[in-house]
């Protein structure tokens, strides 16, 4: 857990000195949330947001953590859309890349549980790829 402290750390330091408006993040928010999200909410991520809190805005390269109101399971998202899903396991959109172009989902079921995904939507529903890597 300390490695997510430390990431979260400097992701922070990273958005303060753009600057981005870093707000601390209401847990209570997160959960009740999360009640209506598949999966579990994953300990890194909480530890992540307990740290880095969350800005506001997106970053001058676009890209955007999404605020507790916003997380979508992956599933839902791509299925009101538009797009296909083919997904077997349970992953929830926290991020997205110049105005939701790419999503990131972070996936909460199943053996690749923990790790991050690009979801881009596809008619095909080859989304969530492959893992680009754990939180």
């Amino acid at each position: 857990m300390a490695e997510i402290t430390n990431i979260a750390t400097e992701v922070r330091q990273h958005w303060l000195e753009w600057p981005l408006n870093v707000q601390p993040v209401a847990m209570e928010e997160v959960v009740d949330v999360w009640r209506s999200l598949p999966g579990v909410l994953l300990e890194e991520y909480e530890a992540f947001l307990r740290t880095a809190g969350l800005p506001t805005d997106e970053d001058s390269r676009g890209f955007r953590f999404w605020l507790p109101e916003e997380l979508r399971s992956t599933a839902d998202m791509l299925r009101d859309a538009g797009y296909g899903c083919n997904a077997t396991e349970a992953s929830v959109i926290f991020a997205d890349y110049f105005q939701e172009s790419w999503r990131y989902t972070l996936r909460v079921s199943g053996p690749w549980k923990g790790y991050v995904s690009l979801v881009l939507g596809t008619k095909s529903g080859n989304d969530p790829r492959l893992p680009l890597g754990s939180l």
